[in-house]
């Protein structure tokens, strides 16, 4: 009987290694001049468009991907989320796990999803340059027995089949900061001039967007919130331009900064309109939809809301979550989510609205989600619905919006690891100059020569820095690492090769001990190691902290850093090595030849 036993699990071994197959891409990387929001630049595109193609397989495939660089610059890609189990030389991160790809070279990247289901992303990791258009989405259908939240909001068996199908191929909704010059032509205005750029001049919604001038009462409308907090305490009152922008070096502390320089803000610059095409998505006599929600932006976290349409949030970064149904969401940049929609409204056309929430600009992008058929005819948005939201992301009624600190894995499996940590990592997130920001306790900063240096995964002489972190770490060793924030800005931290627990967070004080151990038998009230959120990036706020526990498994060097761009460009990250010795073990000596 025993050994019947152990062939049925032999058998069921190999057929999952037989299903599991190599799905092939190839990415064309090229740059163009065009309008996506009616006013020309320079575009960087993925195989002619961006957003690039959406990457799919199922879980446990293998992706194979030729990335060919037509463009002038330099080029990564980062496999956003996807922890590169075994391979984190194929991580993308410039200078950390491998030199940049020269303009007219290529790359090739392979690498397991084993382990991984659900929402991901693409994008370059070199300077700013993913903001030029060098993004995509990547989605792993999940298993057929990865525990799904869905029976839990609908008990209709035609429903739940209907959803269970689009589980495999949701909808795609991409919103995007778009700036009028290339993100190398933003980054030399910033650190030659000192003021890192906090307006936009549009979002673009799957690629689509027009500037909008919005009338000057409904920006002070909607900007009177930023009045309180951060504002109140510097004495300042803002003055919003015709583009919904407002001067921020008068509260960080480097007023006399040239604003003029960027054409940014605090100047009455004049907002001049475009009509270039909305992003419009047709429901098409569906009941119910799911939208894979990703900000790929590199500036502004936006609220989200579908007028008249409340949605349940059912994943988080590749992780099926508790279902919370709400009216809006706040999507950080690089964060993602898996919305389902019940899409039983009158027949019309409903704004999907994606507004900023951050300090600097009010300013508001829109989609449409239509019941009506695209049939040519003039377009007309439907009048007799309720928004949710102004066009500064405040919520104009009483509505509900998602609560990230108790977005529980719906698999409740899934639990943090107790006990001591092996090792304690404490970190500062900091602005440490008028462009400069920190996260380590030194005040040391990841400078940008490193994406052009020998990979820190290999290389001999690593730099003399505090943004090398290795404490001797071990596979198997337990790791916490404690964020604290200054009371400035809030970040949306992302850990490479790793989700993490994040075992205690707080909105209005750093964390009070040296370790979790400490806080343990304390009996500290603000910590969770029964029932965490599991994600790999999460937003830190003004003055609070964050504890993100994970094991090492993964060895490689992964960076931790804020995916504000002007921040990361400014320093904001750290590498932290895991087992280096053992993944040079494994290290294909091609990828380590490799040099631009």
């Amino acid at each position: 009987m025993l050994t019947s036993f152990k062939s049925l699990v032999l058998a069921l071994v190999l057929a999952s290694v037989a299903a599991a197959k190599v799905v092939e891409y190839t990415l064309n990387l090229t740059s163009t001049y065009a309008s996506p929001d009616g006013v020309f630049r320079e575009v960087f595109l993925v195989n002619g468009s961006s957003p690039g193609p959406l990457l799919t397989c199922d879980e446990g495939d293998s992706l194979s991907v030729m990335v060919y660089n037509s463009l002038p610059v330099s080029m990564t890609i980062h496999w956003h989320g996807i922890h590169q189990k075994d391979t984190p030389w194929l991580d993308g991160a410039a200078g950390i796990s491998q030199y940049p790809i020269p303009p007219g070279s290529s790359f090739h990247y392979n690498f397991t999803t084993e382990g991984q289901y659900g929402n991901f992303w693409y994008h370059a990791h070199i300077r700013a340059r993913y903001q030029d258009g060098v993004y995509g989405a990547i989605y792993i259908n999940p298993n057929e027995s990865r525990p799904k939240p869905y029976s839990t909001i609908v008990s209709d068996p035609a429903a739940l089949a209907e959803i269970l199908e689009k589980d495999s191929n949701p909808t795609q909704l991409t919103v995007a900061d778009w700036y009028k010059w290339t993100s190398d032509a933003i980054l030399a205005r910033e650190f030659t001039f000192g003021i890192d750029p906090p307006c936009i001049q549009s979002f673009l919604i799957n690629g689509k967007g027009r500037i909008v001038c919005e009338n000057e009462d409904e920006i002070l409308a909607a900007g009177a919130w930023r009045q309180q907090g951060v504002y109140a305490a510097a004495g300042y009152i803002p003055n919003f331009d015709s583009q919904g922008c407002t001067n921020i070096t008068l509260i960080n502390g480097f007023a006399g900064a040239d604003q003029q320089a960027l054409e940014a803000p605090g100047n009455s610059l004049q907002c001049t309109p475009s009509s270039t095409d909305r992003e419009v998505i047709y429901v098409n006599g569906s009941s119910y939809m799911l939208f894979d929600l990703t900000n790929m932006g590199g500036e502004m976290g936006v609220h989200f809301s579908i007028d008249s349409h409340p949605f349940w949030v059912v994943m988080v970064e590749g992780i099926y979550v508790e279902p919370q149904l709400v009216e809006q969401i706040y999507v950080g940049v690089g964060h993602r989510f898996l919305i389902l929609v019940e899409t039983n409204k009158e027949y019309g056309i409903y704004g999907m609205r994606f507004a900023s929430y951050e300090l600097a600009q009010v300013i508001e992008g829109l989609a449409f989600l239509s019941y009506v058929p695209d049939v040519g005819q003039p377009f007309r948005p439907s009048e007799n619905v309720t928004v949710y939201q102004d066009i500064g992301g405040n919520l104009v009624g009483d509505f509900s919006q998602f609560n990230a600190s108790i977005a529980f894995p719906f698999d409740k499996s899934v639990k943090p690891p107790s006990g001591a940590a092996d090792h304690t990592i404490h970190l500062i997130s900091n602005r440490t100059g008028a462009v400069f920001f920190s996260l380590t306790e030194d005040g040391a900063m990841m400078s940008q020569n490193m994406e052009i240096d020998e990979p820190v995964l290999w290389a001999d002489n690593l730099p003399n820095s505090s943004v090398i972190i290795d404490p001797g770490i071990k596979t198997g060793d337990l790791i916490d690492i404690i964020l604290d924030n200054t009371k400035l800005i809030a970040h949306p931290i992302h850990l490479h090769g790793h989700n993490f627990y994040l075992v205690s967070e707080s909105d209005s004080e750093n964390f009070p001990y040296a370790t979790v151990a400490e806080a343990v038998a304390d009996g500290y009230a603000n910590l969770n190691l029964e029932n965490s959120v599991y994600r790999d990036g999460y937003s830190i706020q003004v003055g609070g902290h964050m504890v993100l526990r994970f094991v090492a498994d993964n060895p490689g060097a992964w960076m931790l850093h804020c995916h504000l761009n002007t921040h990361l460009m400014g320093g904001m990250g750290v590498v932290i090595m895991e087992d280096r010795e053992e993944a040079l073990k494994k290290l294909p000596a091609k990828y380590k030849q490799t040099s631009p």
